[in-house]
């Protein structure tokens, strides 16, 4: 065998360094595009975790609500039934309750239940029997249906919020009417958020808060209930404005609105 001479082993060594820097740079690249690729899924990973616990239903800053029960709706509140009208209200404990006996016939007397706020001037009357109403002055009576809701409790009640314009011949009035009465009344008479209702000097029992209550124990069976104020100098159920944007007002004081809570929670025995 021959030997190598002294270039040959020159040019061999040459390789060979030349190999050992080929395999250093792949080694390098191939450990550095793995460091920045595992990095980046570490990353994500990362927030993708943080964006599921975030709107995870147990995280703590779901500020997801449920809608609040009748019963944490009038909790603390007192219940108040008529035994002669078969009807049930709640009413707030600082409200005060006051019925009366009122005789309607010789064979006939009703029992009247009045709630008042703590100011005195917001009452619901509740009247277990109501006797027709007597015909009004001449003059066009109307009532501007402001909203018709209906109760937490019966679908079978609806609440409206009116307000009632009289023009006679010698005077007029603008006057607060928020009233309790059947559905099938509202839906017979049309009675529709934005509508106008006008009579003209004639019995309207229709938007007067008259509802037929089939538990009533009385002979007609017919009811009505209301809220007004006795905080005015006729002395009246209702109060008298001189614009129809201050009788608007009227429904967005504080007990007023207690007072819709009240009839919302209607019921009977």
């Amino acid at each position: 065998m021959g030997k190598l001479n002294k270039n040959e082993l020159g040019f061999t060594a040459v390789e060979a360094m030349l190999i050992v820097l080929i395999l250093a740079v792949i080694g390098f690249g191939g450990y550095y595009v793995y460091h920045t690729n595992h990095k980046t899924k570490t990353t994500v990973t990362s927030n993708t975790a943080n964006k599921m616990t975030s709107s995870s239903p147990n995280s703590t800053k779901s500020t997801t609500s449920k809608p609040e029960s009748v019963a944490n709706l009038y909790a603390g509140w007192d219940t108040y039934c008529s035994k002669f009208g078969g009807l049930c209200l709640k009413y707030p404990s600082n409200w005060i309750l006051k019925t009366t006996v009122e005789p309607v016939s010789n064979s006939l007397n009703t029992h009247e239940a009045n709630i008042m706020s703590p100011s005195g001037n917001v009452v619901v009357q509740y009247q277990p029997y109501c006797t027709e109403l007597m015909a009004p002055a001449p003059g066009t009576y109307t009532d501007d249906i402001l909203s018709v809701t209906s109760p937490s409790s019966n679908s079978n009640f609806k609440i409206v919020e009116a307000i009632s314009s009289y023009q006679g011949s010698s005077s007029s009035n603008i006057s607060e009417n928020l009233y309790l009465t059947s559905t099938s009344v509202v839906t017979q008479n049309n009675i529709t958020p934005g509508v106008q209702t006008n009579t003209t000097g004639i019995t309207d029992e229709a938007t007067a808060g008259f509802f037929m209550n089939s538990k009533s124990t009385n002979p007609s069976n017919l009811q009505c209930i209301n809220v007004g104020s006795l905080n005015n100098s006729t002395g009246s159920n209702y109060l008298n404005f001189s614009t129809t944007s201050a009788a608007q007002a009227w429904f967005g004081n504080s007990e007023v609105k207690t007072a819709v809570k009240i009839l919302s929670s209607v019921n009977y025995l």
